[in-house]
């Protein structure tokens, strides 16, 4: 919802509703994350995605045209008029008392008339070829007036009774006796009676979600509800949401991005009122832009937009670099796909396109992704993925203590108070050569992912600081006494705001370690107190092989401490550690081509026995292909083997790889060489 334009009291109402207003804490101790916390994104962070492309719908037909009220909000079309005698457009003023009429072709302003209440909040205006209602908010209650269409005989008909109540936006004539109304505290839409503003049993949610707009037009001939839109990640408005109430879909948005800033007021040429319609010879809606007193009349989308049935199994994934990629299950038919990036219109790809790659985008972000078909004047609803950049991408080896890595459940905790995290350092052990893993190599450590919870930097800071410290143990075990660990690596990530969700510290300088060596990642949050930061690390319930552990000296909490004993059983930390193995991988070879000419016969057998046995004989060049039981050895049973298989009938085969593979059993033999596989 819109709120730079509202009355203070306004601003109070929205604050309350705010999922994001964490619970204060009245002293310092272990606080749990709300379950409802959600994360408050900013198009600061979609900085690098391509310049919206210019659309037919939403091409503009008229204007900017300067309005002459002094804040205009609601806006209504009354297609046929004796009183004025001509169609005729009217505005709102949300403060002044008063309402503007204009000629909706030339739109030259033509007269002022009262609203029924005088200087007060009036949110919403709507015809239907009779009289104007109205929307009106004297006290932070929307009511309902009606009045002549010159503003005339004003009637208070009641108090709107939505399901919620609470502050309304504008509002849109649905048929003579029923109404269409922007609950813009709840982020809904209700049907409401014209005769006294009661609530007909219809309410149907945002077709696009929850964020910033205020107005509503009801497109009779279609159903559709037209809202000017903009998502939280989007910051102002930046689309028109076409919403289906009978499909309950969004369908054929339109970016109107490269307009105003404080979009609100829409109203359409096909109103419920009747009266020539398509003014200026196609479908057109018209658009107020509150904060620069100017009117837009642009190009709907014609004819009526129908509904798809969903594309589906839409993902959002990454290679780990700057770059996100959506991929969807393709459309049978398709004309053609759109790709959406909160709001903006990123690309139109053809019918037989199956991903979308954008172009690099500034890190970190939280990227939203959205794609939808169309087929003629038919749209699927738009679908959408988000993921965080930098992204995971799938390393040689991870490391999880958590049976399952990529879950996250609410019920993280933290040291803090007010609301805002203190020294918080969550600890996992790593013993790569010992359990649960129980590797046999060195490795090079690459980086950590751990998940997140919840992440809200303060108030004018795009990111938050996380450190991630990477210690040896001397001692192996616990991590306590933290004293005794020694630090091998240190790095500070910057985290943007967003909840449940993983995030891959990658290292600019990845470290090798041998089986000697036991590992603490350490992921320590600094104070945000001054900053007004507050973080909580992902959890999950699922299994884990060893213990979570916690330190937190503001809460009493000096050392590492097993979370389980902090009375946190199930809060299992989702942090993993991500390596790659140092010992160079093996060459392909053929189990049993001991001499390396591409066959297997009795030659090899001899070969073998000439290299175990005679002084001087030639070596084999690739020492697997001589282990032909694969037992990790080079010894006559091989040769033994290899001959049963080639002359006693049921013998077995040599073991895997018979024709050009990789071992498939770690053992100390390798192979140098083997020409006879490319």
């Amino acid at each position: 919802m819109e709120t730079s334009s509202w009355p203070a009291i306004w601003l109070i109402i929205i604050l309350v509703a705010s999922p994001l207003m964490p619970s204060l804490v009245l002293g310092q101790d272990l606080v749990p994350a709300p379950t409802s916390a959600s994360s408050a994104l900013d198009s600061r962070f979609v900085t690098g995605l391509p310049t919206p492309l210019p659309l037919a719908p939403g091409d503009l037909l008229a204007g900017p045209f300067p309005l002459s009220g002094t804040s205009p909000l609601g806006i209504c079309f009354l297609p046929d008029s004796i009183l004025w005698g001509q169609p005729v457009l009217y505005t709102a003023d949300l403060y002044s008392g008063e309402a503007e009429v204009y000629d909706a072709l030339t739109l030259q302003f033509l007269s002022t008339i009262n609203s029924p209440q005088g200087p007060s909040t009036t949110t919403g205006i709507t015809t239907d070829g009779i009289f104007l209602y109205w929307a009106i908010a004297p006290t932070g209650l929307s009511f309902l007036y009606r009045s002549d269409l010159d503003g005339a005989n004003p009637v208070n008909l009641g108090q709107f009774q939505h399901p919620g109540g609470g502050l309304l936006g504008d509002i849109a004539m649905a048929s003579s006796d029923s109404i269409w109304v922007n609950d813009i505290v709840n982020d809904s839409f209700h049907l409401m009676s014209a005769i006294d503003g009661s609530w007909l049993g219809e309410s149907h949610p945002h077709p696009d979600g929850s964020g910033y707009g205020n107005g509503v037009a009801y497109r009779a001939g279609c159903g559709l509800l037209e809202i000017p839109h903009g998502s939280d990640n989007a910051g102002r408005v930046v689309m028109i949401s076409v919403g289906n109430p009978v499909e309950q879909a969004s369908v054929a948005p339109i970016d109107i991005s490269t307009l105003g800033t404080f979009l609100n007021g829409i109203e359409t040429s096909r109103p419920f009122a009747p009266g020539p319609t398509d003014l200026f010879g196609v479908y057109s809606i018209y658009l107020i832009d509150n904060a620069a007193n100017l009117l837009f009349v642009i190009e709907g989308n014609d004819p009526c937009p129908s509904v798809l049935p969903p594309l589906g199994l839409v993902t959002c994934s990454t290679d780990g670099g700057p770059t996100a990629t959506i991929d969807w299950q393709p459309l049978a038919g398709a004309d053609g796909y759109r790709i959406w990036s909160r709001g903006l219109l990123l690309a139109e790809l053809p019918g037989d396109a199956t991903s979308f790659e954008t172009g690099p985008l500034t890190l970190p972000v939280f990227a939203e992704l959205c794609v939808e078909a169309f087929e003629g004047s038919a749209w699927t609803p738009l679908e959408c993925c988000t993921i965080l950049l930098p992204g995971c991408i799938t390393p040689p080896i991870t490391l999880s203590h958590n049976a399952d890595p990529d879950l996250l459940t609410p019920g993280s905790v933290n040291c803090s108070v007010n609301g805002l995290h203190d020294d918080n350092s969550y600890w996992r052990t790593f013993s790569h050569c010992g359990f649960p893993f129980g590797l046999n190599e060195p490795i090079s450590v690459l980086g950590v992912r751990f998940g997140i919870e919840n992440s809200i930097p303060g108030i004018g800071f795009d990111t938050q600081p996380v450190v991630v410290r990477i210690h040896s143990d001397p001692d192996g075990g616990d991590p306590a006494p933290i004293s005794s660990l020694q630090l091998l690596y240190e790095e500070t990530f910057e985290v943007p705001p967003v909840a449940s969700e993983f995030y891959c510290a990658s290292l600019a300088t990845p470290f090798e370690i041998d089986c000697s060596t036991d590992l603490v990642v350490e992921i320590f949050t600094p104070d945000g107190q001054a900053q007004g930061h507050l973080f909580y690390i992902g959890s999950s319930a699922s299994p884990q092989t060893l213990p979570s552990y916690l330190s937190a000296p503001d809460c009493g909490i000096p050392d590492a401490v097993d979370l389980a004993l902090l009375g946190f059983p199930d809060m299992h930390l989702t942090i993993d550690l991500l390596a790659e193995s140092t010992v160079p991988p093996g060459l392909d070879f053929s189990r049993g081509d001991t001499n390396d000419d591409s066959l297997v016969n009795i030659a090899d057998a001899v070969f073998l026995l000439n290299a175990l046995f005679i002084p001087g004989s030639p070596q084999l060049s690739c020492d697997d292909s001589g282990d032909v039981n694969d037992d990790g050895g080079k010894n006559i049973a091989d040769a033994v083997w290899l001959l049963n298989w080639l002359f006693v009938p049921g013998s077995p085969l040599p073991m895997d790889p018979v024709d050009c593979g990789l071992d498939p059993t770690a053992d100390s033999l390798d192979c140098s060489i083997s020409t006879a596989c490319p």
